[in-house]
């Protein structure tokens, strides 16, 4: 399981990189479509400015690699600061390189997410963000009392703002937006964790019990019935074989439970057992009792070979189950179908006890 759990941390990392990657790679397109606007308009302090920035982020590029993500961020919400307010300062606000600052905004929170999941610190996403906004407003006073240095057709204005409105929308949109599935996708995982059990994949206890506590409340519970399945002698296999083969009969039975039990309630309960709650009626797999189901699971189990590393290992379960009557609570019902667990476990396992 340790391994597993490797596995997906270096997948999260590998993703969060070629996010990171990404960014660099827009970056450097918006600036290479930048320098042919500049030539082809003959601004040449911003053209002297552009080639220095695409230098930036070839460098950038191994700030990446390096992992010295924090000074990564810094050297870009610097470059970005300083050719977006020097292309103000020479074609005014009416090209739209003002918005570039507000885009800062998600970029940016985006760079700090994806730092603190590589493992390194944050960027310091919220004051970057207010130096961004506050740089906003000060080209917004600045062209309020100076000319800019260029003046070119009010055409190319009308053209460059347009575009630059395109690339901001698109920089916001796709930021933005991998913020939301990402927080989307944490949130699934996290449910999940908290409902499965990571072993097994079955749900686990906290889920069952609130699917009980739904089912107490909106139906009448005088057909169902509960089940607590237990593996044989498991301290043993345990003992004898390991516990990487205790982890391998735990999953290999939660198949055959769920194999078999026509699609009931089920889940991992605790150590070795399994809880199972069901309807008296047909169920997917054709059965139509709690005994004809039960019993399939129970031979399921003891007919089958585990097969681990080279070694057979045969297994057995005990069950016991409790019918539902109107006068008990949950715990009460659980506690009654343990008895009967033990019951079983004591009058020589590998039995159903109802």
């Amino acid at each position: 399981m340790t391994m597993n759990i490797k596995m997906k941390n270096t997948v999260n990392n590998r993703t969060a990189l070629y996010a990171l990657y990404a960014l660099e790679a827009m970056m450097m397109v918006v600036h290479g479509l930048f320098l042919i606007f500049f030539a082809c308009t003959g601004v040449r302090l911003m053209l002297t400015v552009n080639i220095f920035s695409l230098l930036v982020y070839a460098v950038s590029f191994l700030l990446i690699k390096r992992m010295y993500l924090t000074v990564y961020t810094a050297v870009v919400f610097l470059e970005v600061s300083i050719h977006m307010f020097l292309s103000v300062l020479c074609l005014g606000w009416g090209y739209g390189f003002q918005l570039y600052f507000l885009v800062c905004v998600p970029v940016i929170f985006y760079a700090d997410y994806f730092s603190v999941k590589l493992g390194h610190r944050h960027v310091h996403g919220f004051l970057l963000s207010v130096a961004s906004g506050l740089l906003y407003f000060v080209t917004l006073v600045y062209v309020r009392y100076h000319e800019p240095l260029y003046s070119l057709d009010n055409r190319i204005e009308y053209v460059m703002l347009a575009v630059n409105s395109l690339v901001v929308i698109v920089f916001s949109t796709v930021f933005l937006g991998a913020l939301a599935r990402t927080a989307t996708n944490t949130e699934a995982k996290l449910e999940r964790q908290a409902t499965h059990d990571m072993l097994t994949g079955m749900s686990n206890r906290n889920y069952l019990i609130e699917q009980l506590g739904v089912l107490f409340e909106t139906e009448h519970l005088k057909d169902y019935w509960l089940a607590i399945l237990d593996i044989d002698d498991f301290k043993a296999i345990n003992d004898v074989y390991g516990h990487n083969c205790g982890d391998y009969v735990l999953k290999s039975v939660a198949k055959l439970i769920q194999k078999n039990s026509g699609g009931m309630i089920s889940c991992r309960w605790g150590g070795e057992e399994f809880l199972l709650v069901g309807h008296e009626g047909v169920t997917k797999g054709g059965a139509k009792t709690s005994h004809e189901v039960l019993e399939r699971i129970r031979r399921a189990v003891e007919e089958n070979d585990f097969i681990y590393e080279g070694t057979k290992i045969k297994l057995t379960i005990t069950i016991g189950m409790a019918s539902h009557t109107d006068e008990q609570t949950i715990d009460e019902w659980i506690n009654i179908a343990d008895m009967k667990l033990y019951s079983g476990k004591n009058s020589g396992k590998n039995r159903l006890v109802v």
